[in-house]
């Protein structure tokens, strides 16, 4: 199911008609016309085809095929017979080809899977052949998506798009659904008046309107015609409807005047729905940059004429590439501090990786569906090299050190390239995400092993000896790596992609005092046996003694080594892979004094971070002041103080600890995330009352997301007699409607666990003049409403007002929740309202729940006293 059949035709051009009505959006139904332009496989300047063509064979799953016509074969133009499908396609050349073509009826065969074309006539080599097909599709399994408005969300927006990754083209285009074949397209998407349609390619015109009509029932309509002159795999074709405001960013500023790569800088869009427009304009804002970042890291210009992204609700996987533009779901941008997520929650991981999937998939992709890695590892690893820019090389670092964990727990199964996938979607998840991290990860060490000039001169070197056929195996890559650096790669590919698992790695120092000797022991604790072997690796140490500095590198090759290094004064610092240049697990042991210099000393943040981590572990009460001086230290990387915050409770007394947690929130920080550390950690001092006076400080909606919703959080934890009034009203004011939904959950928690009447004052009013709330937060707080109202009559009169007014929401879930609330505080003149629901709704979930709510206030009515 990997493996692509063996093909036999080259894929000129793709004219792609696409009809979509309001019906058809409620229908889940899609109207396709597709014109395939075809000639023998060319194999070379000698033979440009190796043998006549009789049948055509596409891939069409589900799809009712209406009719099929080809016209041709001809010769094709001498421009063309003998030589391969041009890299840029000029937009005038498919259609003088077609002109004068009379099509005709054609044998066809589908069987739910594919599509047998007979030809009437052999197309031989130097022809050429056009089909046409027309065709429906109808509630697809998969690839096709519909987006529309629902009883339980009215305001969703109407929306039609597509996926094809990993061979999902099939599920609503009949073509050759494999990434060995490529093609130039022009896509037009004739859609209800109001609607937009974004495709790949760059626009033709202006939407062309429906012409004038007698027929009342005859609906307005625009074509949207879109050209895409580079040829690209299935699985970058795509397009998507709906009603879109066009946003436009300027281009950025080459970063090297002098990279010619860099300064062509396409135009750059967003199709956005009114109510994402701020966030988009946020959250993008920096796409520009990321275009001339990659085009100079990668030595390759951008390859398409624009680049665009397009926002669409209850995308299936939060967001996809495609050539030319990128899908994302509003979910993951942000309008800043005070946005509903993280930025980095999608300025990495989407928009960036995105991006990035326009060199490694748009202008090269994988042969076949075993080696996605070579997509998704690059697509990784430029999202975070964009760390640098975007945040600092130690965000950087540590953010790849990071996933390390997550590596070794899938790296004990299959390989990168694991054989024992039968399903191709399998590959995208198996692992934990094996195929991007530790895909990211080896390219990480070609360029520490290599160097950053070799390393870039392959990618160069790969882009371009590749880009006519656009398609690359492993093999590929690892031959561009070797030209360039002039290494024997084979170990290095073998043990990375081809095995599992990961070194395990146990690392003893000693100081040989006699012979003034640095002693260090290496030893590989992972299963070795025949199959296999030892890793072989480069290995970074770091020793400085008086301020000099020394890097060795040593070959590791066996499962143990003993290494040593002459010094006229015994180090005061030893550490491994300063740079994280190998993807291992490290044990080292070493004097606890070693450690602690390494805090201070270390190379680079990562090390000094697992000094302070180490610390904490062997609660070294020596190194106090040293994890103090750390925390307090501005220039420190947020990481290194993050982890000094954290060890101190391991290690220094209460008082202590409080006291500098207390200085440093007092002195004021910065850096958000170190913001947050510290006011998470003051929530572990449940009896301190200074320690609450500072978390409820950043408590506000002035804070930062981040920092207010470990504050809220926090709060929760300390105990009765040091919490006050002043908590349940910042936990209600973070509650409220149309506040940060990062924010909104920790705050209904908390009011769940300290909540009293007293929130209502703030929370029921702003929820009875919202005009409507997630579902999500509806089942957290209607609840919540309810409890605190049981209790009081007046308060019960309240809350079943609200509860009577959600009666008449659009949504079943809410008309459910409501009645339930109803059985507990509503009174007998409530039952008239509930009784219509129990025997007319719609929905079966609200008639049960509001017949139980029926008789619970009859019951409650028959035991309190009158």
């Amino acid at each position: 199911p990997f493996e692509p059949p063996p093909r036999k035709l080259d894929f000129l051009h793709m004219r792609f008609e696409v009809t979509l009505s309001e019906d058809d959006m409620q229908a889940r139904r899609m109207h396709g016309v597709v014109t395939y332009w075809i000639r023998p496989k060319f194999e070379s300047p000698l033979a440009p085809g190796s043998e006549s063509v009789t049948r055509i064979e596409l891939d069409a799953v589900d799809l009712d095929i209406e009719s099929v016509e080809q016209a041709g074969p001809r010769a094709l133009p001498e421009w063309h017979a003998r030589r391969p499908p041009p890299i840029e396609w000029p937009g005038s050349e498919a259609e003088p080809a077609a002109r004068g073509l009379v099509f005709r009826p054609a044998e066809y065969r589908a069987d739910g899977n594919r599509l047998a074309i007979e030809l009437d006539r052999p197309c031989a080599p130097e022809q050429g052949v056009w089909v046409r097909i027309r065709y429906l599709a109808e509630n697809p399994r998969t690839g096709l998506h519909f987006v529309r408005p629902d009883a339980d969300h009215p305001e969703r927006p109407s929306i039609v798009y597509t996926n094809a990754e990993p061979i999902q083209a099939r599920y609503w285009l009949p073509c050759r659904d494999w990434p060995d074949a490529r093609w130039a397209s022009d896509v037009l998407l004739t859609v209800p008046a109001g609607y937009t349609g974004i495709s790949v390619g760059e626009p033709v015109g202006d939407p062309v309107a429906s012409p004038a009509s007698d027929d009342p029932r005859a609906a307005a309509t625009r074509t949207f015609h879109w050209h895409q002159s580079y040829p690209i795999d299935p699985h970058l074709l795509g397009f998507a409807v709906g009603k879109f405001i066009e946003l436009r960013f300027p281009p950025a500023r080459a970063l090297s005047p002098e990279n010619t790569n860099a300064t062509k800088q396409p135009d750059v869009f967003a199709y956005v729905q009114p109510g994402a427009v701020e966030a988009a304009r946020f959250s993008l804002r920096r796409v520009p940059e990321m275009i001339a970042y990659f085009a100079e890291l990668t030595g390759t210009a951008y390859p398409f004429p624009r680049y665009a992204h397009v926002t669409i609700p209850n995308h299936f996987h939060g967001g996809m590439e495609h050539a030319g533009f990128s899908m994302i779901a509003p979910t993951k941008l942000t309008r800043g501090d005070r946005g509903h997520v993280l930025e980095e929650t999608g300025q990495y991981n989407y928009i960036a990786h995105m991006l990035a999937h326009e060199w490694f998939a748009g202008i090269l992709t994988n042969r076949n569906l075993r080696e996605a890695w070579l997509n998704e590892g690059f697509g990784t690893y430029l999202h975070q090299l964009w760390r640098i820019r975007a945040d600092s090389h130690d965000a950087f670092i540590a953010d790849m050190q990071s996933r390390t964990r997550r590596i070794r727990r899938g790296g004990r199964g299959a390989p990168i390239m694991n054989p024992g996938l039968r399903m191709p979607a399998r590959v995208y998840s198996f692992g934990g995400g094996k195929i991007y991290w530790k895909g990211a990860w080896v390219l990480h060490m070609l360029r520490h092993q290599l160097g950053d000039k070799a390393f870039w001169s392959a990618v160069r070197t790969y882009l371009a000896t590749h880009r006519r056929r656009g398609n690359v195996t492993t093999a590929d890559l690892r031959r561009a790596f070797e030209e360039a650096s002039g290494s024997d790669l084979e170990r290095f590919f073998e043990q990375w992609i081809y095995r599992s698992g990961v070194p395990e790695l146990n690392i003893k120092y000693a100081w040989d005092a006699e012979r003034r000797t640095a002693v260090v022991q290496i030893a590989q604790k992972q299963d070795i046996d025949e199959d296999n072997p030892a890793f072989e690796f480069p290995l970074d140490l770091y020793f400085c003694n008086r301020a000099h500095d020394r890097l060795e590198t040593v070959a590791v090759n066996s499962a143990s080594h003993t290494f040593e290094f002459k010094f006229d004064q015994p180090p005061a610092v030893f550490c491994v892979d300063p740079n994280a240049g190998l993807l291992a697990a490290l044990r080292q042991h070493k004097p606890a004094a070693l450690w602690r210099n390494q805090v201070r000393q270390g190379p680079t943040a990562l090390v000094r971070e697992r000094a302070v981590r180490k610390l904490q572990s062997t609660k070294d009460t020596a190194a106090i002041e040293l994890l103090r001086e750390a925390l307090f230290d501005e220039s420190e990387y947020r990481g290194v103080r993050q982890a000094a915050a954290g060890a101190l409770p391991s290690i220094a007394d209460e008082e202590t600890c409080l006291a500098a947690l207390l200085d440093l929130a007092r002195s004021g920080i910065d850096d958000a995330r170190l913001r947050s550390t510290v006011v998470r950690l003051l929530g572990d001092f449940e009896s301190s009352p200074k320690a609450y006076a500072a978390v409820l400080r950043h408590s506000g909606n002035d804070e930062h997301i981040r920092v207010q919703a470990a504050a809220l959080t926090a709060l929760g934890r300390f105990a009765e007699d040091v919490r006050t009034e002043a908590a349940v009203r910042a936990a209600a004011a973070a509650a409220l409607p149309g506040n940060s939904r990062y924010v909104r959950r920790p705050a209904v928690e908390l009011l769940g666990e300290i909540g009293t009447p007293g929130a209502l004052e703030t929370l029921l009013p702003a929820m009875q003049s919202h005009d409507r709330d997630s579902l999500f937060m509806m089942q957290r707080l209607v609840p919540l409403l309810v409890d605190w109202a049981e209790p009081s009559p007046p308060e019960r009169a309240r809350v079943e007002t609200y509860l009577l007014m959600l009666l008449s929401d659009a949504r079943p879930a809410v008309r459910a929740l409501a009645a339930e609330g109803l059985g507990r505080v509503g009174e007998a003149a409530t039952i008239d309202r509930l009784s219509g629901l129990a025997e007319s709704d719609g929905d079966g979930t609200v008639r049960r729940r509001a017949q139980a709510a029926i008789e619970a206030i009859r019951e409650r009515d028959a035991q309190e006293p009158r």
